[in-house]
C-alpha cells in the first residue's frame, strides 16, 4: 500500500520512522526474535477477561469473527491463550509445517 504525503516535513518523519523499523526488523531476525500473529487475530483476538458465555463474537469493520466453546468450559481469556496463539503461530512460520513439537 502506498500513501501520498503532500507535507514535506510528514514525508521526512514517515521516511525515518521506516527506515528505523526496517533496521529494527532485521535486526530482530539476525537474533532469532521476530515473533508472528495471525492477520484476523490483530483486528479480533482473545477476551482478555471471562465473558460469561460459550460464544465470542468479534466484529472489526468488515471482519466478523465467531469462536464457541464447549459451556462446560468456556472460552480461553486473558493473556496466557492469547501468548499460546502467539507462540503457534510463531512456531509454524518458523518451522514452515502444520505440526509443532512441544517437548521439555
Amino acid at each position: 500500500m502506498t500513501a501520498v504525503v503532500n507535507d514535506p516535513d510528514v514525508y521526512v518523519l514517515l521516511t525515518l520512522l521506516a527506515g528505523y523499523l526496517h533496521e529494527g526488523l532485521e535486526q530482530a531476525r539476525r537474533v532469532g526474535s521476530v515473533g508472528y500473529y495471525a492477520r484476523v487475530l490483530t483486528q479480533a483476538t482473545l477476551p482478555h477477561s471471562d465473558p460469561k458465555t460459550a460464544i465470542i463474537e468479534r466484529k472489526n469493520g468488515a471482519l466478523s469473527l465467531t469462536m464457541a466453546a464447549p459451556p462446560s468450559v468456556g472460552p480461553p481469556c486473558g493473556s496466557i491463550p492469547r501468548l499460546l496463539l502467539a507462540w503457534v503461530t510463531t512456531e509454524a512460520v518458523r518451522t514452515k509445517s502444520r505440526e509443532l513439537v512441544v517437548s521439555r
